[in-house]
């Protein structure tokens, strides 16, 4: 996410401020300290101008 964040030219506080997460939030996931949870990725997704993909998964059959 941190090289997608300064892509955009973004500083961690403009992210922040653009997602509404706090600046120290930002770091802690930019460090792995913090794991992502799906509401999140979708604000992030849209604050960056991406397309968030779905993984749909088939199931299968033994034979």
């Amino acid at each position: 996410m941190k090289q997608l964040r300064q892509d955009a030219g973004l500083s961690q506080q403009q992210f922040a401020e653009y997602t509404g997460f706090s600046v120290s939030y930002i770091q802690k996931f930019e460090e792995g300290k913090r794991e992502m949870k799906n509401n999140h990725l979708i604000r992030f997704s849209k604050v960056l101008e991406l397309k968030p993909f779905y993984r749909s998964i088939k199931p299968f059959t033994l034979l």
